[in-house]
């Protein structure tokens, strides 16, 4: 239903979900680009993809029913 929906705007380099935290909803990304990272053992980020103007964030954990973010 479209009351469950919230449209959200985030800035440049604004980080919208971290690695390891509690996920609470499926990100569609609408507008602009989102860097998808993850962290190596090493400490390093590495760049999973780039969603331009497409895209979802989060909806493996919503399919697979894990609450926090991988």
């Amino acid at each position: 239903p479209s009351e469950a929906c919230s449209c959200m705007r985030f800035s440049s380099g604004e980080e919208v979900l971290r690695e390891g935290s509690p996920i609470f909803w499926l990100f569609i990304v609408v507008d602009g680009r989102a860097k998808v990272c993850r962290t190596a053992p090493n400490g390093k980020s590495l760049i999973l993809c780039y969603y331009i103007s497409s895209g979802m964030i989060g909806e493996v954990e919503l399919m697979t029913r894990q609450e926090i973010a991988a």
